[in-house]
């Protein structure tokens, strides 16, 4: 099993479900179905921006929004 580095400027859907503690469906539905998720394209791969992930969580905790 490939371990993350936590300094990696980019995660694979696996790496983001495992840090929010859901399901890959429920992050691959995310990035299909909310626009302000941090996903980006290299190629045919879908990574997320750690960074990216970091804001878009405290957007979801203080702006309250539900997905």
């Amino acid at each position: 099993m490939e371990r993350t580095d936590e300094r990696s400027l980019a995660l694979t859907v696996t790496d983001a479900a495992r840090l929010l503690r859901l399901s890959r469906p429920t992050v691959y539905k995310l990035m299909k179905e909310d626009p302000t998720f941090p996903v980006f394209k290299i190629g045919t791969r879908s990574l997320i921006s750690r960074r990216g992930l970091e804001r878009w969580i405290d957007e979801q905790t203080l702006g309250g929004a539900a997905v």
